[in-house]
């Protein structure tokens, strides 16, 4: 449990944090390397598919210079706008609803007003939203492309709290990334939690008030 905390909202990053970004880039990229002609021998296939995650950072590199990248190095067939709207298209088909994940926000509906703050298109965002299951279970959605500012902008942040009528300190804010969602959400006096993801919180930035494995460990951090 958070000390001295009184929680009234839970705002969510949504990539690899409420829903599996990463499986679903990998099954989207899986399937492209699948369909390439002439095919890949296996070997090969592997390398460049970890080279392909590898090079996408957890969706955190500019998303021009990857799939400028991708279809330079990897599908000459395509070119970068044909590769990105393609992926536009077609990832949210590569999600699926995490019973874990709709079980937690099932728990916390009753006690807390729970938000999304998310960077990137919204017509994207919200296709994934809706193909996880989360829409009918969250109160609120910001996403950067809609509002006119992005994290760890703290204008993003004071957007949300307004609208939820809470202040920093009766917020906790969930996300993976150390800059965009911690330093982001600690700036304005929001509670952190980070999403571990299976990697050392890096010491240049605020560390987090908690680190969490999984999602469904948050259960037992708030009251």
């Amino acid at each position: 449990m958070l000390p001295n905390a009184d929680i009234k909202a839970i705002l969510f990053d949504l990539d690899n944090t409420l829903l599996d970004r990463s499986t679903a880039v990998r099954r989207y990229f899986t399937q492209l390397l699948q369909d390439a002609s002439p095919p890949l021998p296996e070997d090969e296939f592997e390398l460049t598919l970890l080279t392909i995650l590898a090079r996408d950072r957890l969706g955190y590199e500019d998303r021009a210079a990857f799939f400028d990248w991708a279809a330079t190095t990897c599908f000459p067939d395509w070119t970068p706008a044909e590769l990105w709207s393609d992926f536009r298209e077609k990832l949210p088909r590569m999600i699926e609803p995490d019973p874990l994940c709709l079980e937690l926000l099932q728990r916390l509906q009753p006690h807390y007003a729970l938000a999304v703050i998310t960077n990137g298109s919204a017509e994207l965002q919200r296709a994934k939203i809706e193909a996880a299951g989360i829409d009918q279970l969250i109160d609120h959605i910001w996403i950067s492309e809609e509002t006119g500012a992005a994290k760890p902008d703290r204008a993003i942040f004071a957007q949300a709290l307004a609208a939820l009528g809470v202040t920093p300190q009766q917020a906790l804010f969930v996300g993976d990334h150390p800059h965009q969602d911690i330093s982001g959400a600690r700036q304005i006096g929001m509670h952190t939690c980070w999403m571990q993801l299976d990697r050392t919180f890096p010491g240049e930035f605020p560390e987090p008030h908690c680190q969490i494995s999984s999602l469904d460990s948050l259960q037992c951090l708030v009251p």
